[in-house]
């Protein structure tokens, strides 16, 4: 999964669990090789970036999981992974984690007020009349 972004999603924002897809023809075998990576999930009900129990190998990176009901990033696996989950997780953004930490707290903003995007006029260039385009309209004027 990547580059996504889920917006108020009424459960978990993107979640990864250990049962494989129905239909696909290997419904006992768990997914293997699964990344998530720089995707965004906020305002989730749940969680915006979920790993179930029993999830492995799953290489959780680059994400940013903000402003979640109950958790913006959350592990439910036990492993040799990040923080004794399953799973590995590197440069991830979120507030809210469960286990704790699993997730860094976004950088600061550093825009001032009125130096955002948009909020700039453009200013008019105001130009000075050519004094010779007078001279030659009016060849005694000078």
């Amino acid at each position: 999964m990547h580059k996504n972004r889920v917006h108020a999603a009424s459960g978990n924002g993107i979640d990864v669990t250990p049962s494989a897809e129905p239909d696909q023809g290997n419904e006992d075998a768990p997914p293997t090789n699964v990344t998530v990576s720089k995707n965004t999930a906020e305002h989730a009900k749940l969680a915006g970036l979920h790993m179930a129990i029993n999830t492995a190998d799953v290489s959780v990176t680059g994400n940013t999981a903000l402003l979640n009901g109950v958790f913006d990033c959350q592990d439910e696996s036990s492993g040799s992974g990040t923080l004794g989950t399953a799973n590995t997780w590197t440069g991830n953004f979120g507030v809210k984690s469960d286990p704790a930490e699993l997730c860094s707290p976004p950088p600061p903003t550093t825009d001032k007020p009125g130096h955002g995007k948009g909020h700039h006029k453009k200013h008019k260039k105001h130009h000075k009349p050519d004094p010779c385009t007078c001279q030659k309209q009016h060849p005694k004027a000078y």
